[in-house]
């Protein structure tokens, strides 16, 4: 084998979902460097810091979201995003079978994760908002496809959004949020939406946000919200899968006129 990563690869198109779990069994999210160092244990005739180059400038060339290599049966590459700033190093996720755990744990110095490949591993995190995101498009994540469907009429309108926006809120002078459920100050929104000079914060709610537990954290983020005057849109899951369009209609109107 050559010192360079070849196999099948899928790209993402302009409007094509892209499944972020893998299809093998386990997986590790890695740095470029030690995914290097897997690369090089699992391929031969890959030694050497000439080859290593050699490899590291094959994986620059499919440094992009969407990218999806199949090595071959038992080894599967996914690009995953460059988290620490422009300049640092890109995360791969390394999809791999039993045969292979042993190699790529020991040369990454890392534990492997069950990739969730079975259904109902699917479903659990395509509906948990600690899980990782299921759905990649247009250089967004999303955890369903209702939210990927509200996000491309979002687009279509031409409207401002941010999607599965992730931020702290000071919880000073909120005792019930803090009391109630030990609410944290990390926050996070399905979408938030700006249209003539406002914003508003629109969710799709999936079954686990009639447990108890999430109501409660969605009750918080909701007094949270308003308090800086951002209310909150709820809308059902399955509204917004079937009837996307409607939904969107129905939130951007609204909004406060010019």
């Amino acid at each position: 084998m050559v010192s360079s990563i070849s196999g099948v690869e899928k790209e993402q198109g302009e409007n094509e979902l892209v499944p972020i779990g893998g299809r093998l069994p386990h997986y590790l999210e890695l740095r470029t460097s030690p995914l290097l160092n897997c690369l090089q244990a699992l391929m031969p005739n890959t030694a050497g810091i000439k080859n290593r180059r050699r490899l590291s400038a094959s994986l620059a060339s499919r440094a992009r979201i969407g990218m999806y290599l199949e090595i071959n049966e038992k080894l599967h590459l996914a690009y995953a995003d460059q988290r620490d700033g422009r300049g640092s190093q890109h995360w791969w996720r390394l999809f791999f079978d039993d045969s292979l755990r042993e190699v790529v744990e020991r040369a990454a110095s890392s534990t492997a994760t069950a990739s969730g490949t079975s259904q109902q591993q699917q479903e659990q995190v395509r509906h948990s908002r600690q899980g990782a995101p299921f759905l990649c498009w247009s250089g967004m994540y999303f955890r369903s496809k209702a939210e990927l469907k509200i996000a491309q009429l979002l687009q279509k309108r031409g409207v401002l959004f941010f999607a599965n926006a992730q931020g702290t809120a000071s919880l000073k002078e909120l005792p019930i949020t803090r009391e109630a459920h030990g609410m944290v100050e990390r926050l996070e929104a399905d979408f938030l939406v700006f249209l003539n000079g406002h914003c508003m914060c629109l969710e799709v709610d999936g079954r686990q946000h009639q447990q108890t537990e999430h109501a409660l954290r969605d009750f918080a983020k909701e007094r949270v919200l308003l308090r800086e005057q951002i209310p909150t849109v709820r809308f059902p899951a399955q509204e917004c899968l079937v009837r996307p369009g409607e939904v969107v209609t129905e939130f951007l109107n609204l909004f406060p006129r010019k």
